[in-house]
C-alpha cells in the first residue's frame, strides 16, 4: 500500500509531536525544543528559520504573492 502525500505529511507531524513531548522543556529550558523545530523546518524547506533574542522560533515560508 502506498502512502499518499497527505498521509506522509500527517505521519511527519505525528512523529515531530512525539519527539517534542519527549524533550525536557521546563520554563527557561526550551532550547532543545526550539532546535528540534528548527531541524524540522529546515528539512521541510522553510525559507527562513531563526530564533529571536527571547528564544522564540520564527519560521517563514515566502509566498509568490505581494
Amino acid at each position: 500500500m502506498t502512502i499518499g502525500l497527505s498521509e506522509e505529511r500527517k505521519q511527519q507531524v505525528i512523529d515531530l509531536c512525539r519527539d517534542l513531548v519527549r524533550i525536557r522543556s521546563y520554563s527557561g529550558e526550551e532550547e532543545a525544543v526550539a532546535e528540534k523545530l528548527k531541524e524540522f523546518c529546515h528539512a521541510q524547506g522553510f525559507d527562513d528559520v531563526h530564533t529571536d533574542e527571547y528564544g522564540n522560533l520564527i519560521a517563514t515560508i515566502r509566498g509568490n504573492r505581494p
